[in-house]
């Protein structure tokens, strides 16, 4: 369970530092940076643990979203271009944790 858990939170820091490099272009807030790179470290940190009875890409594309919509709520009063990048990269980086996590595991 460990082992998940610490396979779950490296993937989880590289789509953040990913994700936040992209949104850097053109969002330079430092708090909407820090809350896109602690939500995907915590979205990798909970892949492991979710069950659903899909296939992976399904799963990673559903927790992503569903994990992203709380965020986005919270992003739109910040910046609208980011809650667009948002809705684009949330089904991405939600299947490379999901595979990810899903082939090391």
């Amino acid at each position: 369970m460990f082992t998940l858990l610490i396979i779950g939170l490296g993937f989880g820091l590289i789509a953040a530092a990913i994700e936040v490099l992209l949104v850097r272009t053109y969002q330079k807030n430092v708090i909407v940076l820090s809350a896109i790179g602690s939500h995907w470290v915590a979205v990798g940190a909970l892949m492991p643990f979710i069950e659903i009875d899909a296939p992976v890409w399904l799963k990673g594309m559903l927790v992503g979203v569903v994990l992203t919509v709380p965020f986005m709520i919270y992003e739109i009063q910040q910046s609208r271009n980011a809650v667009i990048h948002t809705l684009v990269f949330a089904p991405i980086w939600g299947m490379v944790l999901a595979y990810g996590v899903h082939v090391f595991s």
